[in-house]
């Protein structure tokens, strides 16, 4: 190898160092040590000087043999010193051949940093990207001794780097816009989202924006620096460091040596090279090691079963009898013969008469009780009615039929009135042709979709400090509209021919359904899903979405305007005028011919409810543990009937979620691990409940929360093949990041007033695809799964176990309540997507391989948390408060995350059921059983102190016995008192949970406990608070 390597390497885009550091000054005003330095000479041939910036100061060079220089400071070779007190040079524009860059430095950071936290170097973008950002990458000094890379918006964890002491550091952007900092040889995790920022700059000693004025500044950093080069040869990582390293005496020849003879037989030869992780491995924030990028799928998890059977835990449906204003779900025919599958009936809101009619509904079978070929029938009033099972998903272990859709004949239900029923099966198949589409010749829904107008984005806001800082952007709605007029016809027959396309979701003697897809243009486009039966009636769901991410031109546009009019028998049921469609959402309502067009067309159609087996949910780990026996008051059903007013269902309604925002104070009817009329519902099995079932699904589509790739033909995901790994999509009201998402990302616009909070979020549409199998609430719930994953903070998604890195974490980001709901939505997903869908099994992977990290990190927090273990350290509480300087932990956030726990486990997750019983069982129960030195109320609390640290993801936890933790609490909030919340019932809501799954002993006696305490002090537990609000009441009489 050549005496000097840096001498024939290729892809060098900036040098100075050693020699040519000296050389650099000919011609330039420095004369002597100490000198003022304003002009650098680059040493590549690209010729790049670096020049002094707008500041006031300038470093100063010492060389040896001069006053001040320090021979100890970089093993006797020149340097620059920068003080901290805004002093920057800043490079011409360098510019890079392949998007990737590789930042090679010999620093010296000194003790002391004026500004706290400092940048030594940075590559800086010429101009801002489309959203108005100057895209980055630098190096941060932390206040302590570590040093973490980060971009505009996201940052990796700290590397340990000693202070007053020569380190090489490099840092880089991979061509895929993934990065990592390197300190001699550790590494840190992977940085996402890095935009490409050339053309761009390199700055020394501090970073700001090009626009900030002349004497604006921003983290200046205090340290020295011998040696710089910048190439974009990636691949000549390794051998940088080590001969750096060498020249400082770190490293000997022979590992510059061994490096080279690695770069060689890489065949690494200059800037046509591919980008390369290279490196050693070392220490890091997360693990050490490089980290790969998530390209190809995993297997190591796709490994689910039935991890426990609830069957075997929770009794039949008991009797509840009566108790005037009090509603209970109607008890169900049972079983009585070997055919004899499972009983439900049939019923319908009170006032109105719902004719025979052929229709659909959804429902769940145990396991091995139904196969996929067999024949089905509905038997009631002593009559057996012909029925068609459309098969939505199977159990797993034995692929028995788990959710399917019915299609058959209901009864004539007048004023409410229950019909029950049996479905059983039967040795007599359907006979008879498929239903085809000779009907859609003669159906009465006819009508016009007219896409008028766009509205462009404009006016991208940013606040910017003198700086340079950006604290806020948003996208303004006033950008220029255009004009488009165009007409698509949406009557049955024409869409057979004018629909872009179409396919069928099933055909049987019974029912067909296909569905229609519309491409409208840019993000805007519509399904029709048209189920038609053999009496002839038709189900029409129409919606249109401007969902459509990955489609050019899309960025540029805020809203879309329609005109809708869709009829049945020439009466307008569906008719809006100008009707704006926002980005990341839309609206949609279906047409049932079976009822009258003035009925379809309120605010909310008349509609069957079946009235399930609510034990038998249960039993089938479908719908949560709930308490059946309490019931609830009747005025909070009429409530519910009184809430549907005349907005009720229209586009943007909430249906329950808050109003403007999701975000805001918890204590809402939609935060549980179902929401409040989902729960209602399933324990009354009321009319009033369902329509708010059904509406809460249709909300969700005013939520911008909602991405579809067109190209792919799925929600839009992480999941390497049909997704982008490594993508972030939660921009609420503002803009997005170009760096951190795929191309053609659609926008959404301030003037929506809707926001997605992960930590508030309802679960939407789950409860609706379970009892009707309808194709858009289907959509719906893939969607929110895959939204929920997205919408994670990118950096605390990449973890590692064992050296295989993903980024698909999302139990350790932000709260455990958002992490709570996240492992809710993905759960749900699992356990109730059809079998077609390609996000079910990446879902899978993503759920087992959570619970995964989760338990390769339960070692070192078994320690960290002493008596006390089983809470889940997150990186950033919310609402830090402490007692002196202990900072706390929020129990009922960690209920939440036991919530999203137990969803994991009865989607099949063994890894969750692990999690659960060697490690979280032991806080949830623990806090409960040591009354001792903690009564019932104090482990109920708002929050416990456990840490003199400045979080609760570092240790030490001083406070790691029950009776430290009782005592911090009680010093603050006062002896043995049950805080003013809900606080009792999620800590019961956990234990039931816990002990639903595990059966463990304690686990049901402080259930009991619960039950004590109902009628006394216990806020949210006594019968009355019960019934007027059920939102996750559960307990323990359901064991067998």
């Amino acid at each position: 190898m050549p005496a000097n390597p840096l001498d024939s390497l290729k892809g060098a885009r900036l040098v100075l160092s050693g020699s040519k550091l000296l050389s650099s000054f000919a011609g330039t005003p420095v004369t002597a040590s100490g000198g003022v330095v304003s002009v650098l000479a680059d040493q590549t041939a690209i010729a790049q000087d670096l020049v002094l910036g707008g500041g006031p100061n300038a470093p100063t060079f010492r060389k040896p043999g001069d006053a001040g220089f320090q021979s100890s400071y970089f093993n006797g070779r020149p340097y620059l010193t920068f003080d901290g007190n805004n002093q920057r040079l800043v490079s011409s524009t360098i510019n890079s051949s392949t998007g990737g860059i590789l930042v090679v430095a010999v620093i010296r950071r000194r003790t002391n940093q004026p500004q706290g936290y400092g940048a030594p170097l940075t590559v800086m973008g010429d101009a801002p990207n489309a959203n108005n950002h100057y895209p980055f990458l630098r190096p941060y000094f932390r206040p302590d001794a570590g040093i973490y890379l980060g971009n505009y918006d996201y940052e990796t964890g700290d590397v340990p780097a000693s202070l007053d002491t020569p380190i090489v550091m490099a840092f880089r952007r991979n061509l895929d816009g993934t990065g990592r900092l390197r300190i001699n040889d550790a590494v840190s995790g992977t940085l996402q989202g890095i935009a490409n920022p050339f053309p761009g700059k390199l700055m020394m000693g501090n970073s700001v924006f090009p626009d900030t004025p002349p004497d604006g500044y921003q983290f200046t950093a205090a340290f020295d620096v011998s040696d710089v080069y910048v190439t974009d040869a990636l691949g000549d990582e390794d051998l940088l460091v080590a001969h750096f390293s060498r020249l400082l005496g770190l490293k000997p020849q022979s590992a510059v040596d061994a490096a080279w003879v690695a770069r060689q037989a890489a065949n690494l030869t200059g800037t046509d090279e591919t980008a390369s992780t290279g490196g050693s491995t070392g220490g890091g924030s997360t693990g050490g090691g490089t980290t790969p990028v998530d390209t190809t799928p995993s297997t190591a998890y796709d490994s689910f079963a039935r991890v426990y059977d609830p069957a075997t835990k929770i009794k039949p449906m008991p009797s509840t009898g009566t108790v005037a204003g009090v509603v209970f779900a109607p008890t169900v025919t049972q079983p009585s013969s070997a055919n004899d599958i499972i009983g439900f009936g049939f019923t319908g809101p009170s006032g109105v008469t719902l004719p025979q009619r052929m229709m659909f509904f959804a429902i769940n079978f145990a396991p091995g009780k139904v196969q996929p070929t067999d024949n089905i029938e509905v038997v009631y009033a002593g009559s057996a009615k012909e029925a068609q099972m459309v098969v939505l998903s199977k159990h797993a272990d034995d692929g028995s039929v788990d959710h399917a859709q019915i299609i058959t004949t209901q009864p004539q239900i007048v004023n409410g009135a229950a019909v029950l029923a049996m479905l059983r099966k039967t040795a007599t198949p359907l006979s008879g042709a498929d239903v085809g589409t000779d009907a859609y010749a003669t159906s009465p829904i006819a009508g016009t979709v007219v896409y008028k107008k766009r509205k462009g984005l404009a006016n991208v806001q940013r606040y910017v400090t003198i700086g340079g800082v950006y604290y806020d952007t948003y996208i303004d709605d006033s950008g220029a509209e255009t004009v488009v007029n165009t007409t698509f016809n949406m009557a049955p027959s024409q869409l057979l021919t004018g629909a872009t396309s179409s396919d069928v979701r099933y055909s049987g003697k019974l029912a067909s359904e296909r569905r229609f897809y519309i491409n409208c243009g840019h993000a805007l486009r519509m399904n029709v899903d048209v189920t038609t039966f053999k009496d002839g009636n038709q189900d029409y769901a129409w919606e249109i979405m401007a969902d459509q991410c990955r489609v050019p031109g899309v960025s540029d546009v805020g809203s879309y305007f329609v005109d809708i009019n869709i009829t049945q028998g020439g009466t307008p049921v569906i008719q809006r005028t100008n009707q704006r469609i926002y980005n990341l959402g839309g609206w949609g309502k279906f047409i049932q011919t079976s009822l009258s067009a003035a009925q379809n067309a309120s605010n909310n159609p008349p509609d069957t409810c079946i009235i399930f087996d609510a034990g038998e949910l249960q039993r089938l780990a479908v719908v949560p543990p709930y308490d059946l026996l309490s019931g609830v008051y009747e005025s909070l059903l009429a409530g519910y009937a009184s809430a549907a007013d005349g907005n009720f269902r229209l586009p943007y309604h909430t249906a329950g979620t808050q109003n403007p925002n999701m975000g805001g104070t918890g204590g809402r009817p939609d935060i549980g691990v179902l929401t409040q009329w989902a729960q209602t519902y399933f324990v009354t099995m009321d009319p009033r409940a369902r329509q708010w079932v059904i509406a809460q699904a249709e909300a969700f589509r005013g939520i911008p929360a909602n991405q579809w790739d067109p190209i792919n033909k799925v929600p839009l995901n992480n999941f390497p093949g049909i997704g982008t790994p490594g993508a972030w999509w939660d921009y609420g009201n503002r803009g997005t990041d170009q760096g951190k998402n795929p191309p053609n990302m659609i926008r959404t616009e301030f003037a929506i007033q809707r926001d997605w909070d992960g930590a508030h979020q309802p679960m939407f549409a789950y409860a609706a695809y379970l009892i009707t199998g309808r194709r858009q609430f289907g959509d719906a719930l893939e969607r929110q799964g895959c939204y929920t994953l997205g919408s994670t903070f990118v950096d605390a998604r990449w973890r590692q176990i064992g050296g295989e890195w993903h980024d698909w974490c999302f139990m350790q980001e932000n709260q455990p309540r958002q992490a709570g709901w996240a492992a809710r939505d993905i759960a749900f997903t699992v356990r109730l997507a059809p079998d077609s869908s390609a996000i079910r099994l990446p879902m899978r992977r993503v759920l087992n391989w959570n619970f995964g990290y989760l338990l390769s990190q339960v070692p070192a927090w078994r320690a960290q948390q002493g008596e006390t273990y089983g809470w889940l350290p997150f990186s950033s509480p919310y609402g830090q408060s402490g007692v002196g300087n202990l900072w706390d932990l929020k129990a009922w956030m960690m209920d939440h995350a036991m919530a999203g726990t137990w969803a994991a486990v009865v989607a099949g997750s063994e890894n969750a059921m692990t999690y659960t019983q060697s490690f979280a069982k032991n806080f949830y129960v623990g806090r409960c059983m040591h009354e001792d030195v903690m009564p019932l109320g104090r482990g109920a609390t708002y929050r416990f102190m456990v840490s003199s640290s400045h979080d609760i993801f570092n240790p030490p936890f001083t406070e790691n016995t029950w009776a430290k933790l009782a005592n911090a609490a009680e010093s603050k909030w006062g002896p043995n008192q049950w805080d003013a919340g809900n606080y009792g019932r999620l800590q019961m809501r956990s234990n039931v949970l816990i002990a639903s799954i595990t059966n463990d002993a304690d686990a049901r006696t402080v259930c009991g406990k619960h039950r004590a305490h109902a009628n006394d002090s216990g806020p949210y537990l006594a019968l009355s608070d019960v019934r007027g609000d059920p939102l996750d009441w559960f307990r323990e009489l359901a064991w067998a």
